[in-house]
């Protein structure tokens, strides 16, 4: 959740966006909106379990049997560095063409497995399988693909009938934090402390938001969505989507506050 205070002219506004994240990834945002002037607070709003490390570790000591990895996440990052074992992972896969959905996750790839991968441009599935679908002639072998077990199957559905074939392995499950509720009430000082803006990372954040949004005068806040999918997830859920940032960065979600905070917008 965020405030603003404009020290140069002595104004305090009451402007807070209350960050519906998984609280682990999402700091580049509050890094930025703070060097903006406001005061960020993270609702952690997920929980993940990773799963089936062995049976993506098996696959992942085989690195000729692929043209390459794709990651949608950066839980799926996490979820190779924790099924290595603190193991560094081929170098071979490094002469592969790996893949990711957005900057964050080409950012924890290379932090984390120093493995370089294309797709950082993209802001989603949509877009990164338009960008695979330009290269699909050079591609023969499959494509490991790492995911979460609410994954939508755009990718698949993209790649039917083409040459572009994925072996897919479910490495994290996202389930709600249980303690949103407490969390939310320390955030908000029990309801006495709104957001002007709430943002939402994913689907699963708003389905974990929902009870807490019944209760709230949802008109009153701006809602901001990250990325397409997630606002339409907060569309079908009800409510009013203020913006949508196109891609998932920081930069992005500044260009919509900016937007609202001009005179004639």
């Amino acid at each position: 959740m965020v405030q603003r205070t404009d020290v140069g002219d002595e104004k305090h506004l009451s402007e807070y966006i209350e960050v519906c994240s998984q609280k682990t990834d999402e700091d580049e945002y509050e890094v930025m909106l703070r060097a903006q002037g406001y005061n960020v607070e993270q609702l952690k709003t997920i929980d993940f379990n990773y799963v089936n490390l062995d049976k993506i570790k098996s696959k992942l000591l085989n690195p000729n049997d692929y043209s390459g990895i794709i990651f949608s996440s950066p839980r799926c990052v996490i979820a190779i560095k924790l099924a290595l074992e603190d193991k560094n992972l081929s170098d071979d896969w490094n002469l592969k063409d790996n893949y990711v959905v957005g900057e964050t996750t080409y950012k924890t790839a290379l932090q984390e497995l120093s493995l370089k991968c294309l797709g950082k441009e993209t802001g989603n599935a949509d877009v990164l399988s338009q960008l695979m679908l330009r290269e699909k002639e050079k591609y023969i072998k499959s494509f490991l693909y790492p995911h979460g077990n609410l994954k939508m199957d755009i990718l698949t559905n993209k790649f039917t009938a083409t040459n572009l074939h994925l072996d897919e392995v479910m490495v994290y499950e996202t389930r709600s934090n249980t303690n949103i509720q407490v969390e939310f009430d320390d955030i908000t000082n029990k309801f006495t402390k709104l957001p002007e803006y709430i943002v939402f990372f994913s689907p699963s954040g708003v389905k974990a938001m929902e009870d807490i949004l019944e209760s709230l005068p949802a008109k009153l806040i701006k809602m901001i969505a990250i990325g397409p999918t997630t606002e339409v997830a907060m569309l079908k859920a009800g409510l009013d989507v203020f913006g949508t940032a196109e891609k998932p960065t920081a930069q992005h979600v500044l260009h919509i506050l900016f937007n609202d905070k001009q005179p004639n917008s």
